[in-house]
Order: structure tokens, then C-alpha cells, then sequence
């Protein structure tokens, strides 16, 4: 296996076990009590698939797990423009903390998002999405439960108002971050895949979210208004300090 593989294989595992460890009943939409029970025990049933390059990522009696990530940056070949300029800013971490000295003894550095949108974020999902169910029409294994386990991690790139103007008496919900649950356009684009896909498990940061695509339509019903969705101003800090020694640095 390739150093990409190990790397990829290591992180699905880390998501599926902060799913199994965060999963909540109120976390939920669309699903009862049993529907949770059954995904909670569909989730400590799993196991990766043997074979590491094919779909799916992980299996279980009865189903399987999908993972893929999203971005709500501008993606091109070279991926996610959010996830170049993460891994360009760790390697920056990385040497100036190597650089650190008694006479250099601290380091600020920042990262600050651009040009994300909900426009991106739909795009990335629905691209990603259509591949995956591609990948699921071509799989002859067992697919009676399917779940897409989803993640976004870009935190507070965009955030969520409700949009309550033409009722007084109703207080806005503000969202710091991107809610799966809030965004009608793309809630109502997935309810036509409710045949082929039972559950969408959305990791956030620092929330799960868990759809039940066959009740798509009673959870619209649940947020009447509309959800506007906008890029926040968000400026990362990092900051690094000489403890004594190169194996005290601590960053």
C-alpha cells in the first residue's frame, strides 16, 4: 500500500471512530429511535473493505460506508484551493518550529480562508456525490442499507441565518458554521437519491449531523424559512514556542 493509501485508509478509520464515539440521537433528522439504534449498531459492525481500492470504504451485515470529503473553496485538478493553502501553511509550521532557538524563541504565522462560498460548497458536494453513486451502480455487494459519510472540516468558512423577515414574531437561528440540516437547495436535490442511499452521517467541525433521506421532505418541514448562507471573514493563528530543547518545541 502507498504511502497516500496508508494515510487515506488511517483517516477514514479516525472519522468512523469520532462517529461512533459522537453519534447522538439528537443529532438526527428524520430518524426514530430504532432508525438510530440500527445505524449506531450498522456503525460498530463495521469493517474496511479488504480491498482498498475499491467501493466501498467500509462494510457491514446488510450495507456499507462511503467516505468522502467536501469544500465550500474553488477546486480545480489539484484539489481543494482550502486544502492546498492548509497543507502549504502545516510545512510552514513545520520550519519554523525547526527554526526555533533561544534567540528565536517564539513564531506567529496565519491562514486566512478565501473564497469560499456556498456556490463552491454545492458544487464540491454534488460532483463528489454523482461519483460515488456512480462507483455504488457498478457494486454487486450488499447495498440493502447504504450510508455517505460526509465530511466538511473547514471550520467557520461559512456561516447560516435564517431568514424570518417576513414573520416579526420569530427570532432568527444564526449558525457560526455550515449545517447540512439548514441548506433546503441541497436537502431537496438529495431526496431524489432516497432509494439508492438511506442515511447521509455529515461530520462538521465540531458536530455530526445525520440525514434520513426517505424523510427528506417532513425535515423541510421542520425549518419553513429559508437558510441564507455566506463566507465568514476567518483568520487562523498558530503560534510556536522554544521550551528548551528540539524535542521541547511545542507548537
Amino acid at each position: 500500500m502507498s504511502d497516500n493509501s496508508k494515510e487515506q485508509s488511517i483517516k477514514e478509520q479516525n472519522i468512523v471512530k469520532y462517529v461512533k464515539e459522537n453519534l447522538t440521537f439528537e443529532a438526527c433528522y428524520g430518524l426514530t429511535k430504532e432508525d438510530f439504534n440500527s445505524l449506531r449498531n450498522s456503525f460498530n459492525d463495521i469493517q474496511p473493505n479488504k480491498n482498498k481500492n475499491d467501493f466501498p470504504d467500509f462494510i457491514y451485515d446488510g450495507g456499507f460506508v462511503e467516505h468522502f470529503s467536501i469544500s465550500s473553496s474553488s477546486e480545480t485538478r489539484k484539489g481543494a484551493s482550502h486544502k492546498i493553502a492548509e497543507s502549504r501553511h502545516t510545512s510552514l509550521i513545520s520550519k519554523m518550529a525547526a527554526e526555533l532557538t533561544p534567540e528565536n524563541p517564539i513564531f506567529s504565522t496565519f491562514l486566512e480562508y478565501k473564497e469560499h462560498s456556498h456556490k463552491y460548497l454545492l458544487s464540491s458536494f454534488k460532483r463528489n456525490w454523482n461519483n460515488h453513486i456512480n462507483s455504488l451502480q457498478k457494486y454487486n455487494g450488499e447495498k440493502t442499507k447504504g450510508i455517505f459519510l460526509v465530511e466538511y472540516t473547514e471550520t467557520a468558512a461559512l456561516s447560516m441565518a435564517e431568514n424570518t423577515s417576513i414573520d416579526s414574531n420569530k427570532v432568527s437561528e444564526i449558525l457560526d458554521d455550515y449545517h447540512l440540516s439548514r441548506d433546503k437547495i441541497l436537502l431537496e436535490w438529495l431526496s431524489k437519491f432516497k432509494n439508492d442511499i438511506d442515511y447521509i452521517v455529515f461530520v462538521g467541525s465540531p458536530f455530526i449531523e445525520v440525514i434520513k433521506l426517505k424523510n427528506i421532505s417532513d425535515i423541510l418541514k421542520q425549518f419553513p424559512y429559508e437558510y441564507i448562507v455566506a463566507a465568514n471573514f476567518t483568520l487562523r493563528t498558530d503560534r510556536g514556542f522554544f521550551l528548551g530543547s528540539s524535542k521541547e518545541k511545542l507548537f
